[in-house]
């Protein structure tokens, strides 16, 4: 059977939630899937010593877990190719250990790019994030639940293809020129009633 790519996008930065990722990809892979994970972008932003020594910390998971030959950094790449890599991918994997939100740019890009997204479930409420319908949630940390939607996704293609279609849907109501016009109708409305 072909591979099963899952991306990962953003720099390694503790609160990303790597740990639940490379645990549920080393489960998917114990359990016989043909899983690769595709790590998107530069590895730290910065010079933070402990953005550094968080990305050896990672360095040493995939060793210790014995998933390295299943992993593939592309380092730093342009917007364009970002979009390449996710849209190519069967899912996208952000397990936020906070929750998702509105604020995470890697979250938008892999709304924008339509990826079946996986992700934590946010700490506050966000009513456009509907489980099942534009991304898979699951508890922040937990690997085993993380596990279950991946298993659930490669047994699913189907369910792979509606979450990219939400993720599409829902990346039109971050888009500056539908964020404009809704802000025009707005107007217009209180002017109407004026």
């Amino acid at each position: 059977p072909d591979d099963f790519l899952i991306a990962h996008f953003g720099f390694l930065k503790q609160g990303k939630g790597l740990e639940t990722l490379l645990d549920g990809v080393a489960s998917l892979h114990q359990a016989g899937v043909p899983v690769r994970l595709m790590m998107i972008g530069g590895r730290t932003s910065t010079n933070e010593p402990t953005d550094a020594d968080y990305a050896a910390e990672v360095d040493q998971r995939i060793e210790t877990l014995g998933i390295s030959p299943l992993v593939h950094w592309t380092g730093y790449i342009n917007d364009g190719a970002v979009g390449v890599f996710l849209a190519a991918s069967d899912v996208v994997v952000l397990p936020f250990s906070d929750g998702a939100s509105y604020r995470s740019g890697s979250l938008m890009a892999a709304l924008l790019y339509g990826g079946a997204i996986v992700t934590t479930i946010p700490r506050t409420e966000t009513p456009a994030f509907i489980d099942s319908e534009n991304m898979l949630l699951f508890p922040p940390s937990d690997s085993a639940a993380l596990t279950r939607s991946l298993q659930r996704l490669y047994d699913s293609p189907e369910l792979r293809q509606r979450l990219r279609q939400g993720a599409r849907q829902l990346a039109r109501q971050f888009d500056w020129s539908q964020i404009a016009k809704d802000h025009v109708a707005f107007f217009q409305r209180i002017k109407a009633t004026v």
